[in-house]
Parts: C-alpha cells; sequence; structure tokens
C-alpha cells in the first residue's frame, strides 16, 4: 500500500502567539515525512505571521474571512466557530482531496467532517470553556452553555486527538467526562532547530545585560510578574526587554500594554518602547517591543541572561522551550506545562508567584556567570533531545499511517 501524503491544516487566526508557531511546526514536520501540506485560515498578515508562511516554504489559503472575527467585540468565540466553519466548508466542497485533515483548537466545527472522508485530527490546546471566566450576566451564560456544549460534542467525532502536555490530557478528561472511554495521544510542541547561531546583541542595549519576558500582551499572561519582579533587583544596570505578540484590533492588547506602563510609573520604573532596535536607547529601566520580527526574536532570546516566562497553569508554554535550545536558563511558574518542559534546577528555575523569590534567582543569573552557563548548556541539550522538528516529524508520521490500517 503507497502512503497517502495530502494534509489540510485548519487554524482560526494565523498569527505570531504560540499555537500559530506550533501549527507552523506541525506543517513543517509533516513536510519533512514527504506530505504535501496546505494551511487554511480565516486570518493571516504577513505583517504578524512566522516567515515560512509568507516566504514560500508553506501554502497559506485565507478562506472564512468573509465573517466578522467580533460583533462590536463581542462573541469572539461564535465568530471564531462560524469563520472556521466557513473556511472548513470550503476543503470539503472545494479545497481538493485531502487524506488527512487537521482541525485545530475549535473542536466545534467537527461534525462537519461527516461529510468528509479524510481522516480526522484534532489538535486541544486546552479546554475553551476553561478560558472563559467572565459569565455574569444571564445571556453570556445562556451564550457560553451553548458554545461549551457544541465544543464537547464536536470532539466525538476525530480519528485522532492530540493535546500537548500531560497537563492538559488530564484537564481534558476531567472537564469533558463523555470522553471517558476515548484515547488522548500527548503531542509535544517541538522547535525548529534551524536557527541562526551567534546572532549579534541587541544594539539599542549597547551590550547592557539584559532578562527577556516573551508572551503576548494579554492579562493571563501574567507579564505583571516579570515587572515586579524586576523591580526588586537593586542593580539597575540590568534591563528587562518584554516582547510579544500585539494586535491593535484586539482590545485587551491594547488595555493591558497601557497597564504595563502604569504598573512601571508606579514601580518608579523608567520605561520605553523601543522604535529603533539598531538605535541605542539609554537610560531606562523597562523595554517593550511589540510584534518581534524573527531576527529580533532570534538576538533577544540567545543573549539574554534569563528568558522570565510567566503564565500561570500554561497548558504547554513554547517559550521555555525555545529558550533552552539556545542555551538560555528559564524562570517559570512551577505549574502547568513549564513543570514538563523544565528540569528544575537544572535546566531552568520552577519558583511560585512570588516577585521576591524570581528577584532573588534574577540576580544570582546576573551574578554567578559558572552557574548561568552550566545551566544554559544542560538546558540547550535536554531540549534539542526532547522538542526537535525531527522527533515531531517521526511520531505523526506513525500515527498518520496507523490511521490508514484498516
Amino acid at each position: 500500500m503507497s502512503l497517502k501524503k495530502n494534509v489540510a491544516i485548519i487554524h482560526p487566526d494565523l498569527g505570531i502567539g504560540g499555537a500559530e508557531q506550533l501549527i507552523v511546526n506541525i506543517a513543517l514536520a509533516l513536510q519533512m515525512s514527504g506530505y504535501e501540506v496546505t494551511i487554511f485560515t480565516p486570518r493571516h498578515e504577513k505583517e504578524r505571521s512566522f516567515k515560512p508562511t509568507h516566504d514560500g516554504t508553506l501554502n497559506v489559503q485565507v478562506k472564512g474571512s468573509i465573517f466578522p472575527s467580533s460583533i462590536f467585540g463581542k462573541c469572539t468565540a461564535l465568530c471564531s466557530m462560524i469563520r472556521m466553519f466557513l473556511a472548513s466548508l470550503y476543503v470539503i466542497l472545494f479545497g481538493g482531496e485531502y487524506d488527512f485533515i487537521i482541525i485545530d483548537q475549535v473542536s466545534a466545527i467537527l461534525p462537519i467532517f461527516y461529510l468528509s472522508s479524510s481522516k480526522v485530527i484534532f489538535y486541544c490546546h486546552f479546554p475553551d470553556q476553561l478560558l472563559c471566566t467572565q459569565r455574569q450576566s444571564s445571556i453570556k451564560r445562556l451564550y457560553r452553555f451553548f458554545i461549551d456544549k457544541v465544543e464537547e460534542i464536536g470532539l466525538w467525532k476525530p480519528d485522532l486527538i492530540y493535546v500537548n502536555s500531560n497537563f492538559t490530557l488530564s484537564i481534558t478528561k476531567s472537564t469533558f467526562k463523555s470522553l471517558a472511554s476515548i484515547n488522548l495521544h500527548i503531542l509535544y510542541p517541538c522547535i525548529d532547530l534551524n536557527f541562526i547561531s551567534n546572532a549579534p546583541y541587541p544594539q539599542f542595549f549597547e551590550n547592557s545585560k539584559y532578562f527577556f519576558s516573551l508572551n503576548r500582551y494579554e492579562r493571563k499572561k501574567n507579564i505583571n510578574l516579570a515587572i515586579e519582579a524586576y523591580s526588586s533587583l537593586k542593580d539597575k544596570s540590568v534591563k528587562l526587554l518584554i516582547g510579544g505578540g500585539y494586535d491593535p484590533k484586539m482590545q485587551e492588547n491594547v488595555e493591558h500594554y497601557a497597564e504595563l506602563c502604569e504598573l512601571c510609573k508606579k514601580l518608579e520604573l523608567k520605561y520605553v518602547e523601543v522604535d529603533n532596535w539598531d538605535k541605542p536607547i539609554k537610560n531606562f529601566d523597562v523595554y517593550f517591543v511589540r510584534n518581534l520580527s524573527e531576527i529580533q526574536r532570534e538576538q533577544a532570546l540567545q543573549n539574554a541572561l534569563g528568558v522570565l516566562y510567566t503564565p500561570e497553569n500554561e497548558h504547554f508554554g513554547i517559550v521555555p522551550v525555545e529558550s533552552m535550545a539556545r542555551g538560555t536558563p528559564v524562570i517559570a511558574i512551577n505549574s502547568g506545562g513549564p513543570m514538563e518542559s523544565v528540569k528544575n534546577e537544572l535546566s531552568g528555575f520552577l519558583l511560585d508567584k512570588d516577585p521576591k523569590k524570581w528577584g532573588e534567582k534574577m540576580m544570582m543569573l546576573s551574578e554567578d556567570n559558572e552557574k548561568r552557563t552550566k545551566v544554559g548548556a544542560y538546558a540547550k541539550e535536554w531540549a534539542l533531545k526532547e522538542f526537535s522538528l525531527s522527533s515531531m516529524s517521526s511520531k505523526l508520521n506513525e500515527d498518520f499511517q496507523k490511521l490508514l490500517k484498516p
């Protein structure tokens, strides 16, 4: 029997977050094994996307964008479902012949694939209903009751369900009781190891030592902790760089960025938005960057004293893995995915969310070069062994071929 090789991936918004990085790497991993891959998404913009999605490496098609992403800033989950439904309908009716279809994040649209003969794979980052905690009004509760139910019903359809960690597996099983008899498979996010080594130092720092926080500008990412921890450092010759995805169309991104600036003022930290990466910017403590380019991201990761990963109960978190692969130690909260990806006291440090404890570890990394080098070396070895693109490629190919067996 000849191996079948055609794969469609459907993702709600192909931006520059961790979920998007995962989808890009899944596509690259499948291409490594000889699969023909097409990514369908309702939203993809060159200025806020990973390079392989716009340089010709990956085939990306925008479908489903005819429907808005929100209705007067509301109903984003419902709008995402409808946009994904339209993209999926296009794939089924007009997209061509696919042997495997991977759906990311939005399980509610999975029943439509009863119309397709393709093998259907769903990647679950975390139950969506647990991400929506604001349900004060009766209308919102009724709206979310519908969304939550179709989310669970959709999960009955896939031929294979991946989750990103043991943590997510346990939460998913406990949330969706009807999945008790369904096997969930762990597919850890991976990283592409073809990055530029020895990336130059960010020129705007003029060789100042710094710590790096990399997250989207969202409240759940707990970036406040990085700023509060930094404020406890006595040596302000060490700087803090905060970077990540920022979408001016997302109200929370705009609001939270302003909140972080206000926090800096409250803590009497001098802050600045970096508008020219290559021009020295002196006499500031906290440096904000929005939507880093891949070159900027690489420079920041490779040259930092350490990466501060602040989300609590993060489903997996690709940033610690990216950091470790470059030999940069990680400080992360001791919950969720980082408890599986970071080897405590070996490749990084897992702490509770006490800013003073974080500040102490930051001080140690800034002063003890020998310890920092030792932790960085172990981190690199660990990450390259456990989270490479080639290991993901092998697992995906093995699992996909099993699906084809009668």
